[in-house]
């Protein structure tokens, strides 16, 4: 068996916005397909500069014609986001 490091695909999105969507930091966006011998590891980098939010995410999927949404979250709970304070113009 040939072990390997699995490449990270990064995404990021805006909490403040309506709605929310991720996008891709680089490379390319969703849908991606993926099977048991060809994963994909997904990381996301939050932005938001006005308020702390609690969220989650909501991950479409479909397989041999079955089709759900996977909440991805904090162990049942949502995760929380603390926006970082600006630095102060000079």
């Amino acid at each position: 068996m040939i072990m390997s490091l699995l490449e990270t695909r990064g995404f990021t999105t805006d909490l403040d916005a309506d709605h929310p969507v991720l996008r891709p930091l680089d490379g390319p966006d969703f849908p991606f397909t993926v099977t048991s011998s060809d994963p994909e590891l997904f990381e996301v980098h939050p932005a938001a500069s006005a308020f702390e939010i609690e969220w989650h995410l909501e991950l479409e999927w479909s397989s041999a014609g079955r089709h759900g949404t996977l909440t991805v979250d904090d162990g049942g709970r949502p995760f929380h986001f603390v926006p970082r304070p600006r630095a102060p113009v000079q």
